[in-house]
């Protein structure tokens, strides 16, 4: 996994010269050849050809922000065409709670800069990576995996998807998987999952 940059405060970085991840960008972010489907290869290279691009959020959507007016809403989260929805869902459960959501977001005064650093929570130490503004997008302004709030056009649960799918190596490999994955890389607390199928009086 690629961290990103040592120091995500460097200067070098401006909103004339934002930072761009290599070692997250392109089509790699979404899916590598050696370890998927000709139908994954299909599907995605189709995409490109029809006009989908990784262009920057923060110039596709000028009227967005990581979160619209300080605020976060557990209703921010709109699920894209890939199966996260559990990663998604454990964001949305954490959407109660305003503060636990914008803990993961670290030095947001550097925003223009176009480094968004994360933290998660990797074995239950915290671990910071930077992922930049780049998502994949229609020539018609459309985001293929996470969207924007339906109710503000925030970007906070679009940025966490990413940053989640790069912890992974890609998006492809993120597509499916269980609530308490998302819950124990957030907070860094033990999760359990109680079945009471089996619960006996």
């Amino acid at each position: 996994m690629g961290n990103g940059p040592t120091d995500w405060t460097d200067r070098t970085y401006t909103s004339a010269n934002p930072y761009v991840d290599t070692d997250f960008n392109g089509i790699s972010s979404i899916y590598w050849s050696d370890f998927s489907t000709s139908t994954s290869a299909y599907t995605y290279n189709s995409l490109i050809d029809q006009g989908y691009s990784f262009p920057s959020w923060s110039r596709t959507f000028p009227s967005s922000a990581i979160w619209t007016a300080g605020s976060v809403d557990f209703n921010d989260i709109a699920q894209g065409s890939i199966g996260t929805c559990y990663i998604l869902a454990s964001m949305s459960a954490l959407g109660e709670w305003e503060e636990k959501i914008k803990d993961i977001f670290l030095g947001l005064n550097r925003q223009s800069s176009g480094i968004v650093p994360i933290k998660f929570y990797i074995r239950g130490k915290p671990w910071v990576l930077t992922v930049d503004e780049q998502l994949f997008t229609s020539n018609r302004g459309s985001l293929f995996f996470a969207g924007k709030s339906p109710n503000d056009n925030s970007m906070w649960g679009a940025l966490i998807e990413k940053a989640y799918a790069k912890m992974n190596g890609n998006y492809e490999f993120v597509n499916g998987g269980f609530v308490e994955n998302g819950l124990r890389t957030f907070v860094g607390a033990p999760v359990f999952t109680y079945d009471g199928y089996y619960a006996t009086t």
